[in-house]
This record gives C-alpha cells, sequence and structure tokens, in this order.
C-alpha cells in the first residue's frame, strides 16, 4: 500500500480501527475566510487534529485557497463528497501510485 499523505505533507492517522485519516474537514464561517461564507478547511495540521480556532489560523497561514459555499449543507455535502472520493488521500494516491490510480 502507498504512503497515504495529508494535504501539509505529512503521512495519514492512523486510526484505531486501522483505517487512515488524508484530511479531517471542518466548515467555519470565519469572516477572515471568504467573507464569513461557508467554508470547507482541514482540521488535521501536522498530523494531529485541532480546534477550530486553530484550524482556521493554520488555514490563513498556508496561504491556500479554500472554497466558500452559499450554504452550510452544501459545503457539508461537499466535504462529505470529497471524503468519500479519498481526502486529501485522493491526491497522494495519484502521485505515488499512477498506474493503480488510472485504472
Amino acid at each position: 500500500m502507498p504512503t497515504l499523505l495529508t494535504h501539509d505533507g505529512l503521512p495519514a492517522r492512523k486510526n484505531p480501527d486501522g483505517s487512515h485519516s488524508t484530511e479531517v474537514s471542518i466548515t467555519v464561517t470565519d469572516p477572515r475566510l471568504n467573507e464569513g461564507k461557508p467554508t470547507n478547511i482541514p482540521s488535521l495540521w501536522g498530523g494531529k487534529e485541532v480546534d477550530e480556532d486553530t484550524a482556521v489560523n493554520n488555514a490563513l497561514m498556508s496561504k491556500k485557497t479554500y472554497k466558500s459555499f452559499a450554504t452550510i449543507d452544501e459545503a457539508v455535502s461537499a466535504a462529505k463528497a470529497r471524503s468519500n472520493a479519498g481526502g486529501a488521500g485522493a491526491e497522494s494516491k495519484t502521485m505515488l501510485t499512477p498506474k493503480k490510480a488510472r485504472k
């Protein structure tokens, strides 16, 4: 199995049930991100899950762009779809095992 990476390039977190988390998203409405519109950001930073304030600060410091949504329901639906697609691990699988990812 390839090494799965988080959004910040670290190995995925191993969960107690044996699964791995490449991303743990939260939906925030912080005015510093997308003018307070519902926005999904990672709460898994440096291999540890952080609180909302820390996640927002880390997202701002990362200088990355995060998509906003019209409603919280839309944001949550998008986060679930991303999770079902493999989260941040979807990109790392593609980078590490391109032949398998294309099947």
